[in-house]
């Protein structure tokens, strides 16, 4: 999208710069900037765009055919540009995978963030502007995993990168690219102590034994083996004795600052939920 002012002007300078740019040939020679589509099934698909953007009223001014130049073989399309592009026209709405551009026009800011984020992909979104704060405020509304100023497709492996909406889950690279081959494991310490709690599995409290932990949340069964359980986990004593003793019932669950540490006697439970 290019704001109404700049649009006729930005339109002719794009088409010769295309023109200049776009060399289309063989992708082993130095000088090519565009290949082939990959398959004949690829090469059809993005004539068939060229065609429904015809016939929905949008404006060809540059390609919009088979390239022959290059020995007569393989699946060569010129470099294509639409102009006078609708929200609602097909070659608008869904990914082109193609040397293929569609230029619309917009007014205001408001109307360029709103018409971005009518899209049902997110991936990647770039803005080009003098002004850095308009840059910044808009770059905060656009929906999109990542969105460059100034600039395009620039990234480093230190950067996570992703998607939302239908344009992927998680992230790639940096650390949250690791999240994805990472399971988080809790394993919580309790003291030792003589006896038997309630049986009563019904009870929202927990209850000390000497080889098990009883409680009602809706969790799944889980184990544990770490000595400082958070504010997050359920409530044991501060102190723990060497001694047997007997089981004595432990508050309900409830925040509570600080780490609660086990000293001393520590062993490993099971902790089941009903």
């Amino acid at each position: 999208m290019v704001q109404e002012g700049i649009y006729d002007k930005f339109v002719e300078a794009f088409k010769e710069h295309v023109k200049t740019t776009s060399v289309v040939g063989d992708p082993f020679k130095d000088d090519t900037f565009q290949g082939p589509q990959v398959t004949k099934t690829q090469f059809d698909r993005v004539l068939s765009y060229i065609e429904a953007g015809k016939s929905e009223g949008a404006t060809l001014v540059a390609g919009g055919e088979a390239y022959k130049d290059v020995g007569g073989k393989g699946f060569f399309i010129s470099p294509t540009i639409f102009t006078n592009v609708k929200d609602n026209m097909k070659i608008y709405r869904e990914e082109v995978f193609g040397p293929f551009v569609v230029i619309s026009s917009f007014k205001t800011e408001e109307e360029a963030v709103e018409r971005a984020n009518d899209t049902s992909y997110g991936l990647g979104a770039a803005l080009f502007t003098e002004n850095i704060t308009k840059a910044h405020r808009v770059a905060r509304a656009i929906e999109a995993g990542m969105v460059w100023i100034n600039s395009s497709n620039d990234s480093d492996i230190r950067i996570p990168f992703g998607g939302v909406k239908q344009s992927g889950i998680g992230r790639e690279l940096g650390e949250a690219g690791l999240e994805a081959y990472t399971n988080k494991k809790v394993r919580i310490t309790s003291p030792l102590c003589a006896g038997r709690a309630d049986n009563d599995r019904r009870s929202t409290s927990i209850w000390e034994t000497d080889c098990e932990v009883v409680n009602t949340l809706d969790l799944p069964q889980a184990r544990c083996n770490i000595h400082n359980i958070d504010t997050q986990s359920f409530i044991v004593p501060d102190h723990a004795s060497m001694h047997p003793r007997p089981c004595r019932r432990v508050p309900p669950l409830a925040p509570r600052l600080g780490n609660v540490v086990c000293h001393q006697m520590l062993i490993e439970l099971q902790i089941l939920w009903r």
